[in-house]
């Protein structure tokens, strides 16, 4: 802020200056008619309205006129001149500069010009007046009276960039460079005038078309350049989906666009109706720069321009009501631009200059504006990435992370736990008598129930672990702590869950309990399969066969109970649903389910007693059996109920096996003991599911089969 100030003073203080030495050192009316000296002024001031940028600064060949003048009038000529022109020129244009500003222009111009013609006169050479005039004490004294005109003028604007604090050395170069092209063409130019001037000043104008011409095609090429950057700023980012890389680099292309004193970039929140900032350039300002989100209610400056769907460049900050800053940092920036970015009609976002002196932007903005609208469709096609890629890895019934990503997410901690010698617990929650639920309810109340446990276990566990739906009414956790530690945790979220009420409809459903297993590494299994596997024989084994309600954290006891249901001599369910899952991770896509479930073996247990019911139930194991082929999966589960999972296989061969397993079941009667003959029977669902993407949704189609197979038993009895 001091900077500026200072600044503003030294402009003020140039300016007057500068007027008032041209006329203390040239108070009279130049040598020259003043038709004559009208027309000099309006082609100097042509070639001055056409400026050549130059990096934070603008060149022209304004020069031209002024040394032909000089050559052919004397420095009083040249010196007035180059007062008016600097004067007249920028009012002829949409004002982009402070008053400050311009008054500066006119002071360091007429005292440059002031040096430039002191020096000509120390060379003594007379004034020209045709071609015969010209000789190398001309050339020289035209060579070294422009250069010091270069040098002052050097001196001043440098020494106005180091009091505002935007001086960097790499500019000197970049100025003197294109200044002393400039000056080359100008003086080139300027001998070309001295052919009319004085003996022909009605012909003199069309000397200066060249100039002229060159300052186009030197304008033109600047723009091309600024287009340029665009694109290639632009097309460095085409195949980039990180908002945070993209706004890092669209910041700094805008920084070298317009020289800007900062530029911040701001994303559009479209659920909390916010602009939160995404960037800050350059890197040395972001940490005390005063970025906000930006509430749309709260309105402001941003907001107003942002609505209007145009860009705008506010050039003096203090005199617009809409601006507001951060009270304990204030006015820190006097000029503003901000380029709202808008994609197929939605907001993305905007890009906000700031500047801090007023007026402090080149004719550059509307490259920005240009840029700004090729951002937008780059943050578009990134939050639709992001919004696929999370769709990915998210279930979309909870927002939990779905098992792919728990997968990935256990295969990533176990190495980092490995690396760095440190612990992993693998957790494996299911819902306790979660069909009822459905089945009492409905599927969308379950599916409620899920929804609602999924944030009660990311508040409790989801600042330090991974949270993720498993499998249907399964949730997988992991946490970096060892066994001891997250059954403390587990018992917290398991007591909590109890007391949990969700509120459907006008049910308010209570009561709800979890079976929890837990493995550790290295405690219990040194890689991610085993310790899943553990997990999982921890919950079922551990806890929901032992009255459920409960966490139990696995032990090599329960080993023997992991892969064999010890009645049947079938798989257990759990160990089918780690198959088929490593399956489809292996990419086997398309899988066939058959369902079955016997008929009135509650009726045996009630007449004959449990130890014949259990013999039945393994007599008709053997049968199913003896049906199957290598591939296809089969487990017992439930009580009297049995599944068998078959991948790729087409619908006519998975009735064909559902076929062949009623009629083996059917063929044989069951002896029962004391002459007694049991008969029974199987009802059996089958389907296939194609291309599936969601293993948990064929899970759930599983549970849906048995609670038909139910039904239909029920209106049989009836």
């Amino acid at each position: 802020m001091f900077n500026v100030q200072k600044a503003t003073w030294f402009e003020w203080w140039v300016g007057i200056f500068g007027v008032l030495m041209v006329f203390l050192v040239f108070p009279r009316w130049p040598p020259v008619m003043v038709w004559v000296a009208g027309i000099l002024l309006i082609f100097s001031v042509a070639l001055e309205y056409v400026p050549i940028p130059l990096g934070k600064a603008q060149g022209s060949f304004v020069m031209v006129v002024p040394l032909g003048a000089m050559m052919a009038y004397g420095p009083s000529v040249a010196v007035w001149l180059m007062l008016w022109t600097a004067a007249i020129a920028p009012l002829l244009r949409p004002r982009v500069t402070a008053w400050s500003t311009w008054l500066f222009n006119v002071g360091q111009y007429s005292l440059s010009a002031l040096g430039m013609g002191f020096t000509f006169t120390l060379f003594s050479v007379p004034l020209v007046k045709g071609i015969n005039y010209w000789n190398w004490s001309l050339i020289l004294a035209v060579v070294f009276a422009d250069g010091v005109f270069i040098a002052l003028n050097h001196l001043f604007v440098h020494l106005l960039h180091a009091l505002r604090g935007t001086f960097e050395r790499q500019d000197v170069r970049t100025f003197l460079s294109g200044d002393v092209i400039h000056h080359a063409v100008s003086i080139a130019v300027a001998f070309l005038l001295t052919l009319a001037l004085p003996a022909y000043p009605y012909i003199a104008p069309v000397m200066i078309f060249p100039a002229i011409v060159i300052s186009l095609i030197f304008r033109n090429y600047s723009r091309t350049r600024g287009l340029q950057q665009v694109l290639a700023a632009t097309m460095s980012l085409l195949g980039e989906f990180d908002l945070d890389t993209i706004s890092s680099g669209v910041t700094k292309a805008v920084k070298n666009l317009t020289f800007a004193d900062a530029v911040a970039i701001y994303i559009y929140d479209v659920e909390d109706d916010i602009l939160r900032p995404m960037h800050v350039a350059p890197e040395q300002v972001a940490a005390n720069f005063p970025l906000r989100e930006l509430l749309h209610c709260d309105g402001g400056a941003v907001w107003d321009i942002v609505e209007s769907q145009k860009w705008q460049y506010i050039v003096n900050t203090l005199r617009d009501s809409r601006v507001r800053w951060v009270s304990a940092v204030g006015p820190s920036y006097r000029s503003m631009a901000v380029f709202p970015m808008y994609s197929h009609g939605g907001l993305r976002g905007a890009i906000v200059l700031y500047g801090k002196r007023t007026h402090a932007f080149p004719e550059t903005l509307g490259d920005v504006h240009l840029l700004a609208s090729q951002v937008a469709v780059l943050f578009e096609n990134a939050n639709l990435y992001q919004t696929l890629q999370q769709q990915s890895i998210r279930d979309s019934a909870t927002n939990l992370y779905n098992y792919r990503y728990f997968y990935v997410a256990l295969e990533q901690a176990v190495k980092k736990a490995i690396q760095g010698q440190g612990v992993l617990s693998v957790v494996v929650i299911d819902v306790d008598s979660f069909k009822k639920v459905n089945d009492t309810y409905g599927h969308l109340a379950g599916d409620a129930v899920l929804a609602s446990l999924s944030q009660l276990l990311l508040k409790s566990l989801g600042v330090d672990g991974v949270v993720a739906r498993y499998g249907g009414e399964e949730f997988g956790i992991l946490l970096p702590v060892d066994s001891l530690t997250a059954h403390h945790r587990m018992e917290k979220v398991r007591a909590e869950v109890a007391r949990h009420v969700v509120c459907y409809d006008d049910y308010k459903l209570q009561g709800i309990t979890v079976s929890i297993g837990i493995a550790t590494y290295p405690e219990h299994g040194s890689n991610e399969r085993d310790l899943l596997l553990k997990a999982d024989s921890a919950m079922y084994w551990g806890a929901k066969q032992r009255g459920k309600n409960r966490s139990a954290v696995y032990t090599p006891a329960l080993d023997t109970q992991l892969f064999v249901d010890h009645l049947t001599g079938f798989h257990t369910y759990h160990f089918l649903n780690q198959e088929v899952r490593e399956s489809f991770i292996n990419g086997t896509r398309d899988w066939g389910v058959v369902c079955l479930d016997v008929e009135n073996v509650s009726l045996v247990n009630r007449n004959f007693g449990f130890e014949i019911g259990d013999r039945v139930l393994r007599e008709i194991s053997v049968r199913i059996r003896e049906c199957l082929r290598l591939n296809e999966i089969a487990c017992r589960y439930g009580g009297d109920e049995f599944l068998m999972m078959v991948p790729q296989i087409s619908r006519e061969h998975l009735e064909n096996l559902a076929l062949r397993i009623q009629r083996s079941v059917a063929a044989r009667p069951f002896d029962a003991g004391a002459g007694t003959v049991i008969s029974l029977r199987v009802r059996i669902l089958a389907n296939v599911y194609r291309e599936v993407e969601d293993l948990a949704a064929v899970f759930e189609q599983v549970g849906m089969l048995f609670a038909k197979l139910q039904e239909n038993s029920q209106k049989t009895l009836a």
